[in-house]
């Protein structure tokens, strides 16, 4: 099993005192932001949970409650849970060998570099060591709960504390296509209504 936090030493030494923006690539950070994890929470759902959850006895720790974990790895994905982008054969077919291996679902390097950070974090490890917990960073989260959640088909989006600007654009409901010619290669073709 992937142990995130002996990821997290073995990759502490290189990230230690910098930003997550100058060690990870936007595509990494982008989907799911440091700063929406909170220490003792899911990374699925939110939900506060127990030390016992985390750090079952003789198992690795878990920053997923069960119910996440297990919906997270009844299906073959074959797309990377941090970045989005395609996994590749090898992984798929790890995925069908082990399922409940979160590693075979992450792309090797950053994805589970980060992937890992964000677990350390909600296991409560002490992550002073990145310039992203300065006090400013603190102070701007106040209370707030998790904004993003692992993984994507459960992401749940909670009350922020800053205001969502009203996005202006008009519903596609009032087009018609029913005007519309339809055409095959460029060229217009004529539909044949079903004759009985």
């Amino acid at each position: 099993m992937c142990n995130v936090i002996e990821t997290l030493s073995a990759i502490k030494p290189y990230i230690s005192g910098r930003l997550l923006s100058q060690v990870f690539s936007p595509e990494v950070l982008g989907r799911y932001p440091y700063r929406a994890f909170i220490k003792g929470h899911c990374l699925g759902c939110g939900r506060r949970m127990y030390d016992e959850e985390m750090f079952p006895e003789n198992r690795t720790p878990r920053a997923m409650c069960q119910a996440c974990y297990d919906e997270w790895t009844k299906t073959d994905t074959h797309y990377c849970e941090i970045c989005g982008d395609f996994l590749g054969e090898s992984k798929i077919l790890k995925q069908r060998e082990e399922p409940k291996e979160v590693s075979h679902r992450l792309h090797d390097g950053q994805c589970m570099d980060y992937f890992s950070v964000i677990s350390a974090k909600v296991l409560g490890e002490d992550m002073s060591f990145l310039r992203d917990n300065s006090a400013d960073e603190v102070e701007l989260l106040g209370s707030a709960q998790p904004l993003y959640a692992l993984p994507s088909q459960r992401h749940i989006l909670k009350e922020l504390s800053f205001p969502i600007p009203a996005l202006d654009y008009q519903p596609m409901e009032h087009l018609d296509f029913s005007s519309v010619e339809p055409t095959y290669k460029g060229k217009k073709i004529k539909v044949l209504r079903n004759h009985r």
